[in-house]
């Protein structure tokens, strides 16, 4: 059976915008999401699996606790009882998060972010291949702008950062796993649009707990490191993951799975600039240059309707015109 769940969140927000405010929503997730690269690079006494446990349980908490607030019934037993598709989203999110925190701590803020920024490739192959969703020409635009910044990123030289973090291929391969997982993620949203995806989110905690406690265990660390470091991670799951993607699920809900994917890449130009303000971690000029093309294939994906045929930004993103998409049976 299939758990019903509220979509209380979704609402309070469809209150005072509408769907044309869809694609700014998604870029508003994306730049509270870019927050917590700051806040995590301040957990210093903390190694990824050692963050990530306690950052996971911050999200758990919160989660819970408004829908136990709200009468909902427990959100971890719908993240795992609510069909392939909430699974999918789940294990999705799960990829992302562990994906990217690794990467952040193991690699420089501009590489992290030039792997985990292949999302908007891998989901257009998704999204053709599982929704069966047409690209417009613009998405399709976007999306080789944006890897025409990857590549000059890709090539851009990377020095070792003020906190002495230098690029590893370990760090580059969790930036790459997290772009599969995001893309993962944004295209099992859309398999729904009327659907509260928000139990995904203690979903990919417990599975976070559950490893990365593992790992730290088996490790010889301890799950209780410095307390400052420990509210940190908390404070980055409770609020910053919990609001963000919040927003970003309302958002997905009017705009097709690539264009959110490439609005999403807000956080991945933000995220170096973030942590050259706080950290003086330097990008380079080469570096600059890739993150302003991935910055306007963003910019050029919300605005392409107006410049088509009028129609609001989340008319001209959504997958209004491609096929149906009855052969995914969402929670089945």
């Amino acid at each position: 059976m299939t758990l019903q769940t509220s979509r209380i969140p979704n609402r309070t927000l469809g209150r005072f915008f509408g769907p044309e405010w869809a694609p700014v929503a998604a870029a508003v997730g994306a730049l509270i999401w870019s927050t917590g690269s700051v806040i995590s690079r301040f957990a210093d006494s903390m190694d990824a699996w050692q963050y990530l446990f306690w950052r996971s349980i911050g999200v758990l908490a919160v989660i819970e606790l408004l829908a136990f607030r709200a009468g909902k019934p427990r959100q971890v037993l719908v993240a795992f009882r609510g069909g392939k598709s909430m699974l999918a989203a789940t294990l999705g999110l799960f990829s992302a998060s562990l994906g990217y925190v690794y990467a952040i701590k193991n690699t420089t803020a501009a590489n992290a972010s030039l792997f985990a920024s292949l999302s908007p490739v891998i989901a257009s192959i998704l999204a053709w291949a599982v929704l069966r969703e047409r690209l417009k020409w613009q998405i399709v635009v976007a999306s080789l702008i944006a890897l025409g910044g990857l590549l000059v990123m890709a090539f851009a030289p990377s020095a070792v950062d003020a906190v002495g973090i230098a690029p590893t291929l370990k760090g580059n391969i969790g930036g790459l796993i997290s772009s599969v997982g995001f893309a993962g993620y944004a295209v099992a949203l859309r398999t729904d649009r009327k659907r509260d995806w928000s139990p995904s989110m203690p979903g990919y905690s417990v599975i976070m707990i559950a490893v990365c406690g593992g790992v730290t265990l088996l490790g010889g660390k301890s799950l209780v490191p410095r307390l400052d470091n420990i509210a940190l991670a908390l404070l980055h799951g409770a609020i910053v993951i919990v609001v963000g993607t919040f927003v970003f699920n309302w958002a997905s809900k009017s705009v097709g799975a690539v264009a959110i994917v490439l609005l999403a890449q807000v956080e991945m130009v933000i995220v170096p600039l973030l942590i050259f303000f706080v950290f003086g971690e330097r990008p380079t000029a080469v570096g600059i240059v890739g993150a302003l093309l991935i910055l306007g294939s963003v910019v050029f994906a919300a605005s392409a309707s107006q410049a088509v045929d009028g129609r609001p930004v989340a008319d001209a993103l959504t997958v209004a015109d491609s096929k149906p998409v009855s052969s995914v049976r969402p929670g089945k």
